[in-house]
């Protein structure tokens, strides 16, 4: 087999479309799913931290990224529903229910406020490493992590808070992060 030589694009990485990015296409009638690995077979990852966004949500695309002596940060939405609904579920019984200061000293939350252009902005990040229960009749390779972040944005009108607020939660399966 070939190795098609990738070039990357710097000014579309913004682009979720690896042809933009990389110079790199999925063949015609394939899709980001089987893309994925076949980029990564091309890419040098060692000592990297590999990041996909849900898509790339796979036990086979975790394990080539671990063989390939790298770390992975898979985001978990609705297209892996048991896993999403797995994690919602542990980190509102389990984890978000813990006091803050006690999960900060162990490095395990950490958050962020900003003000301005008329709202307030609270970014939270939970960080948990017992998951054993998430590798049950699952084969993560590797997986000793899961990371949920949480935004909320509140409006400020005359410079007191409104009623509108907007929340917004990520969820991250991860190898490594925490160790």
């Amino acid at each position: 087999m070939a190795t098609k030589k990738i070039k990357y694009n710097p000014d579309a990485e913004s682009s979720s479309n690896l042809d933009e990015v990389f110079g790199y296409a999925a063949e015609e009638k394939s899709n980001e799913i089987t893309a994925i690995p076949q980029l990564l077979n091309v890419l040098d990852l060692s000592e990297c931290t590999v990041t996909i966004d849900a898509i790339g949500t796979q036990t086979d695309i975790a394990e080539k990224i671990r063989l390939k002596n790298a770390e992975y940060i898979l985001a978990v939405k609705d297209n892996q529903p048991t896993l999403a609904e797995d994690i919602r579920l542990y980190a509102q019984n389990d984890v978000l229910p813990l006091k803050k200061d006690d999960l900060k000293a162990a490095g395990r939350y950490a958050s962020t406020t900003d003000k301005g252009h008329g709202r307030i902005e609270t970014r939270e990040c939970w960080l948990f490493d017992r998951v054993d229960w998430l590798q049950k009749d699952r084969n993560w390779k590797d997986l000793n992590g899961v990371a949920v972040l949480r935004s909320t944005r509140e409006s400020v009108q005359n410079g007191e808070k409104s009623d509108i607020i907007k929340e917004n939660k990520k969820n991250y399966i991860n190898q490594n992060l925490l160790h």
